[in-house]
């Protein structure tokens, strides 16, 4: 049954409860956008509580037997008996309450009928029992910490019993949970499938067994879950797998790899590396019912990187103030360094601070002893502070289509998903921008003719006019469409001239574009590559638009000076929001390592957005580094389906286009949103033998 409506779901992982990097104005964060999206049900994928840190409390064994006194210790006769059972004898008063109770004596003692106390539990029964108090107490505290989505929509929770994220712990504290909160299920450790009600589809949530080694690159953890999960699993592959705990945002289609995935960053201030973890927030899914499905990335990093401008500025004195801005822009400080700071004498500082604390400023400013380093209350950081959500209206909103290796002129491209399939994805999408990141021809190099890989009678200038063709198709079908859309508000007088030229600059979409190596072959002849093709877009636009116009009666003069701004050659541009954007296309092959490519194209590029092709697999890759905040990398696929080449060194290909949404505030990207679309391709192929059979044909038939 194909599904009749959308549907959404709400990521999250490593919440890490009980680390110091737990934070809970991330969580807060999460479940206000969880609500802005409009989830049905939220996972979190492995990470509810960090056992490293927890582990320590359950081994205090001090801690443990105080808990125990304060919670069963009046119940007991503690005097004697504690004794006896420390020292390994037995007190007299203990031996004849066992003498009797052998022997069916009553068990009240005396005259005024007091009852005997139970005997009191060995020491190891009392600590087992503490640890149970102990978990209750988390679980009670979680179970007021976590929020609740509207509705009472559900929270599944599954678990990792990896010994660096949930461990036992995990498990022990999800099951109370589910008692506490009637919205929690506890759906299992490790490896659980989750059913789409509306969608007739499962998604497979995968954490780590076991602690996962160090890596580079950050789909190394995801690749082996998953495979691992492929190899073992009898029961079918799912239609989205969901990997948790590694602090990545990835995604990958179907493909090259049997099923599409994602990975999901943490919710905490990241504090150390088990993997290779950079990204902080949580992750949304729209699956539709035509059969694809959008993954928006929501950042957080920049909160935890720069989490102390959002302590709140105290109402006291200037210096009151001066410490506070100080301790905000410089971290932990010591009265020497405050000194330095403000000019003050060390006794003032010392006076303003206690003064401050007194005051009920929060977060207080505490002194750590062996270090010290005045700070603020840790404690009040992860459990207090809040982290504002920005506006939508201030936000800044960029959408890509974008594509690579075209490959014009050879047998084996997609030309009619191309041509037809793409313009309907753009419009429904909202693309402004159409990126084409290299190999827009097949080339003829390495005798590609010869082997029958490229159209009959085919030169470079032929293919390189075709692909400004196929491309200027797409182009001007979502230009007449949005242009149609924007003359509905001009049904009583047709827009005047300025008013049209600002409709075609807006309906028309801007193209991006860069040589690749198939492009770049007829330099060593002394030409340049693409040297036709992009005159030949130009005119073709042109001539399309003026058409269009003319359709609807009406003109504009100059309509290629408009046109020429909508066709930009080079390897860095800058997108309507300002924010620039990178178009690479390395010239070597595809690396086992999914993301690795990807990841070598953000360290040279040096803008927050990149697009690559050449590898014909898709990835794409989200991370965060200091320089620029967050930025995404999109690796695209291919349109051609096939290469002999490839085929014959057992590659699969990625084939289709990836679209890409940008919001960003000031030029830091806030929220990437991604998909890989391929509806539509059906392996194309073109023989050359085709034409030579017509031809033979029609002289049979003239005869």
């Amino acid at each position: 049954m194909r599904p009749s409506q959308s549907e959404t779901i709400g990521l999250m992982s490593r919440l890490d409860w009980g680390s110091p990097g737990f934070r809970q104005g991330l969580v807060d964060l999460a479940f206000q956008h969880f609500e802005k999206e409009g989830v049905r049900f939220a996972i979190l994928a492995g990470g509810l509580v960090s056992y490293p840190h927890l582990k320590r409390l359950t081994g205090d064994n001090e801690m443990l037997l105080n808990l125990w006194e304060e919670e069963f210790g009046g119940d007991y006769d503690l005097e004697g008996d504690e004794l006896a059972e420390e020292e390994g004898v037995v007190s007299d008063e203990a031996g004849e309450r066992a003498e009797g109770v052998e022997s069916g004596e009553d068990e009240e003692s005396g005259d005024d009928g007091e009852f005997e106390r139970e005997k009191k539990p060995s020491r190891k029964e009392r600590l087992e029992q503490a640890r149970q108090i102990l978990f209750d107490r988390w679980a009670e505290t979680i179970a007021e910490m976590l929020p609740k989505l509207s509705g009472g929509k559900r929270i599944y929770i599954v678990t990792s019993p990896a010994p660096n994220y949930d461990g036992w712990i995990g498990r022990e504290i999800a099951r109370r949970l589910t008692v506490q909160r009637p919205d929690i299920r506890y759906w299992g450790e490790e490896s659980v499938q989750i059913p789409l009600k509306y969608q007739n589809k499962i998604v497979w949530v995968l954490g780590p067994e076991k602690a996962s080694w160090r890596s580079k690159y950050f789909s190394t953890a995801v690749d082996r879950l998953i495979e691992d999960e492929e190899k073992q699993t009898s029961r079918a592959l799912p239609d989205l797998w969901i990997v948790g705990c590694t602090a990545s945002s990835l995604q990958r289609p179907k493909g090259e790899k049997k099923r599409p995935y994602i990975s999901v960053p943490a919710l905490h201030r990241l504090q150390g590396i088990n993997t290779a973890e950079n990204q902080v927030g949580i992750r949304v899914v729209e699956f539709f019912p035509q059969g694809h499905f959008l993954v928006r990335n929501h950042t957080f990093k920049d909160y935890t990187a720069h989490e102390r401008q959002w302590i709140p500025d105290p109402e006291g004195t200037p210096m009151q103030k001066g410490i506070v801005a100080g301790l905000k822009s410089k971290d932990a400080m010591t009265i020497g360094m405050l000194e330095d700071a403000l000019q003050m004498s060390r006794q003032e500082i010392a006076e303003a601070i206690e003064a401050l604390n007194a005051s009920g400023y929060e977060p207080r400013i505490l002194l750590d002893e062996d270090s010290q380093l005045y700070d603020f209350d840790r404690t009040w950081i992860e459990t207090e502070l809040k982290y504002p959500m920005v506006a939508a209206d201030t936000c800044q909103e960029d959408t890509l289509l974008n594509w690579g290796c075209l490959h014009a002129g050879s047998v084996f491209s997609e030309y009619r998903f191309f041509v037809h399939e793409v313009p309907k994805i753009m419009l429904r999408q909202g693309s402004k921008v159409m990126v084409g990141s290299g190999d827009l021809i097949e080339g003829l190099e390495h005798d590609l003719d010869k082997r029958g890989e490229t159209m009959a009678g085919m030169n470079y200038t032929d293919m390189e006019n075709l692909a400004a063709w196929m491309i200027s198709r797409v182009m001007l079908k979502v230009f007449e469409v949005r242009l149609d859309e924007a003359l509905q508000s001009f049904k009583e007088k047709a827009p005047g001239r300025p008013e049209l030229r600002s409709l075609v600059n807006e309906c028309l979409v801007t193209f991006l574009y860069r040589e690749g190596n198939h492009d770049a072959w007829v330099l060593k002849r002394g030409v340049v590559p693409l040297a036709v093709f992009g005159p030949a877009l130009v005119s073709y636009l042109t001539g399309g638009v003026a058409v269009i116009l003319k359709e609807r009666r009406l003109k504009l003069p100059d309509l290629q000076n408009i046109t020429e701004t909508k066709v930009c050659y080079g390897e860095v541009h800058t997108l309507p929001s300002g924010v620039p954007v990178t178009l690479l296309h390395p010239f070597m092959a595809r690396a086992l390592t999914s993301s690795l490519r990807a990841q070598q194209m953000l360290e040279q590029a040096k803008t927050p957005v990149v697009v690559g092709a050449n590898f014909h697999v898709a990835i794409n890759v989200d991370q965060w580094d200091s320089d620029f905040g967050q930025r995404v990398a999109q690796q695209v696929g291919s349109i051609v389906w096939k290469t002999e080449f490839e085929h014959g060194k057992l590659k699969t290909l990625d084939v289709g286009v990836g679209h890409v949404r940008i919001l960003s505030h000031e030029g830091r990207i806030l929220m990437t949103e991604s998909a890989f679309f391929s509806e539509g391709t059906r392996r194309e192929e073109h023989r050359n033998e085709e034409p030579l059979l017509k031809f033979m044909d029609s002289l049979g038939n003239g005869s």
